[in-house]
C-alpha cells in the first residue's frame, strides 16, 4: 500500500520508521510544521509538505496522527480534497471513530490503528511488543488493517470505540498519572538534597511485581498498613504544600478503600 503519513510528532515518527522498515511505502507526510515535516520526510524517504492542500491523493491509506481536536477538521478537509473512497484512520486512543461521521459523513473507508504506547523521540520502541488496537467500518477495511498490525506486532486487538476509550482511560493512569508521580518524587529529593536515582531500584522493583500478580496485592506501604502515625507525620511534611498533601491524602484512602 502507499501510506500518507498526516502529523509528524512522536506517534507519527515512530509509526513511519516501522512501517518503513517492514517493507511498506510512506509516500508522504505532512505536518503544519514545514521542519518537521521535511526531518520526519528525510529520515523515511518520503515526500512532504506542510499544506493540506497538496496532500497526495494517490495513496491508499492516511493515517491522522495529530491532535485529538483536530481529526475532525483535518478529515473534512481531506473529504473536500475528494478522498472519499480511501481508507482513513486516526491513531487516537481517546476519540471515538465516529468524529469521522460527525465532521465528514461522506467518507466511506475510516477506522481506528491505536499502538497502546508512551512514544518519545529519544527511545525507539519494540514494536513487535506494542498492543496495537484495530478498528474499520468496513470488515474488509478491518482485515486490511489488522493485516498491516501484524507487521508490526505480534499483539493485535479488535476493539470498538468504547473498548479503546476505556483502555486509554487506563492508560493515563497507569503511565501518564504514574510518570508525574515519579516526577513529584523526584522534586521532593532535589528539595531534600537527595539524588533522585536512589529511588530507582524501588520503582524498578514495583514494576517487575507486576509479572506476579494483580497490582493490588502487590500493595505495600503505610496506606495498607493503616500505619497512621507515619501517615500523619507524612501530612505535617507536606503542610507547605497543600496540593500534594490532597494527593497523598486522596491516594491513601483510595489505596485503603480498595482492600
Amino acid at each position: 500500500m502507499k501510506i500518507v503519513l498526516i502529523g509528524a510528532g512522536n506517534m507519527a515518527t515512530h509509526l513511519g520508521m516501522k512501517l518503513v522498515e517492514v517493507g511498506e511505502e510512506v509516500v508522504q507526510v505532512f505536518s503544519r510544521d514545514r521542519l518537521k515535516a521535511l526531518q520526519l520526510a528525510t529520515e523515511i524517504g518520503a515526500g512532504f509538505t506542510n499544506d493540506l492542500n497538496e496532500i497526495s491523493t494517490e495513496a491508499d491509506l492516511y493515517f491522522l496522527a495529530v491532535h485529538d481536536d483536530a481529526i475532525g477538521t483535518v478529515a473534512q478537509q481531506l473529504f473536500e480534497k475528494g478522498l472519499d473512497d480511501k481508507l482513513i484512520v486516526h491513531t487516537s486512543g481517546a476519540t471515538p471513530t465516529r468524529v469521522f461521521d460527525e465532521a465528514a459523513p461522506g467518507l466511506n473507508r475510516v477506522g481506528a490503528f491505536y499502538p497502546l504506547q508512551s512514544f518519545s523521540k529519544i527511545r525507539k520502541p519494540d514494536f513487535q511488543k506494542i498492543p496495537i488496537c484495530v478498528d474499520a467500518s468496513r470488515v474488509e477495511d478491518l482485515a486490511i488493517l489488522t493485516r498491516l498490525a501484524q507487521l508490526l506486532s505480534k499483539h493485535v486487538f479488535h476493539i470498538n470505540d468504547e473498548q479503546r476509550g476505556t483502555l486509554h482511560l487506563a492508560a493515563v493512569f497507569v503511565n501518564n498519572f504514574t510518570n508525574h508521580l515519579f516526577a513529584v518524587g523526584e522534586k521532593i529529593q532535589t528539595e531534600a538534597g537527595l539524588p533522585f536515582e536512589m529511588l530507582l531500584p524501588l520503582i524498578h522493583e514495583t514494576v517487575a511485581k507486576l509479572a506476579d500478580g494483580p497490582p493490588a496485592t502487590m500493595q505495600t506501604g503505610p496506606a495498607v498498613r493503616h500505619d497512621d502515625a507515619t501517615i500523619q507525620r507524612h501530612l505535617r511534611q507536606l503542610e507547605n504544600q497543600p496540593e500534594l498533601q490532597a494527593i497523598y491524602q486522596i491516594l491513601t484512602k483510595n489505596i485503603q478503600d480498595y482492600q
